[in-house]
């Protein structure tokens, strides 16, 4: 009865954790990832090279998040660090 009970348990753990992982989809990713380059575009120097670059597109980037497009927010943030 023990063994039944506990294979009964084991086999509905894949499918109670895939019924929560795909509920994640990319644009959740992205979000993520933009919230920490968005931190990090908080911590830089105001005055440097990069900073400024990146205000100049900031428009851009919150018109992005605004319309919550945040994959492709990460992509021009993801371009802009590699310049």
């Amino acid at each position: 009865m023990k063994i039944k009970a506990l294979t009964t348990i084991l086999a509905s753990i894949p499918i109670i954790v895939s019924a929560h992982v795909n509920h994640i989809d990319a644009n959740d990713i992205c979000y993520l990832n933009v919230k920490e380059m968005m931190i990090y575009i908080n911590k830089l120097d105001p005055g440097s090279e990069k900073a400024q670059k990146i205000s100049e597109k900031m428009d851009d980037i919150d018109r992005l998040i605004e319309e919550k497009k945040y994959c492709d927010a990460e992509d021009v943030l993801e371009s802009l660090f590699r310049q």
